[in-house]
């Protein structure tokens, strides 16, 4: 499967931590090294001063209404690195999210949807810095 680079480099120089940026830029152009930045996702990566919890599926259904379709990057490989209209990758990458450990891209990683380990773990960029 062709894989978006320029929008997975976006993802990550944008939202992930900048000691583990450079480790992932190079994970996701090696087939072999791919699996341990999809695993990484689930586990605190994310700056998280640029997330805020997410609200309802209905909220997040009505925040990412603008963009007409998202790249998904997932531990399942039937989702990895497919671009979905809206409501589909919505409704794949919120379907067992826990097992899949998806993440959501809108736009030019306008916007991020991701579910992280824990308890009230679903996390939602602030790139525009609304508030729900």
């Amino acid at each position: 499967m062709p894989y978006e680079f320029d929008l997975e480099a976006r993802v990550i120089r944008q939202w992930i931590v900048p000691q583990q940026q450079e480790r992932f830029l190079a994970c996701i152009r090696s087939p072999k090294s791919r699996p341990k930045f999809l695993a990484a996702l689930a586990h605190g990566v994310f700056r998280t001063e640029l997330l805020e919890p997410c609200p309802t599926e209905s909220q997040l259904a009505a925040r990412v209404r603008p963009f007409a379709d998202c790249y998904l990057l997932s531990t399942d490989p039937a989702l990895d690195g497919r671009r979905l209209p809206t409501a589909e990758a919505l409704a794949a990458g919120l379907r067992g999210w826990a097992d899949q450990n998806t993440l959501l891209v809108f736009g030019a990683a306008a916007v991020l949807y991701v579910e992280t380990e824990g308890r009230n773990a679903r996390w939602v960029s602030r790139a525009d810095g609304a508030a729900w």
